[in-house]
């Protein structure tokens, strides 16, 4: 069994990218977090999570040619599907 996760890359074969796997406990702190974050959240306004949403939006858009270029890498999906 590995303790890394590759992408391999459709386009040529190679390994695009290659991450550790979290541990046991590494995600039982991150579900812990989570929940934590969701318990804070629940607080917070939805005028305010709106405001936030789209700022989470506007950041993602503004990186859309470097987004568009890891799927590519990722899937092998043409530049223009992504």
């Amino acid at each position: 069994m590995t303790d890394k996760i590759r992408c391999i890359s459709p386009i040529d074969g190679s390994v695009y990218v290659e991450r550790p796997l979290a541990t046991a406990s590494e995600i039982a702190s991150a579900v812990e977090a989570a929940r934590a974050a969701q318990t804070h959240w629940a607080r917070v306004a939805i005028d305010e999570r709106q405001s936030r949403l789209r700022a989470a939006v506007d950041a993602f858009v503004a990186e859309g040619e470097a987004i568009a270029e890891e799927i590519t890498r990722q899937m092998g999906r043409p530049v223009s599907q992504t």
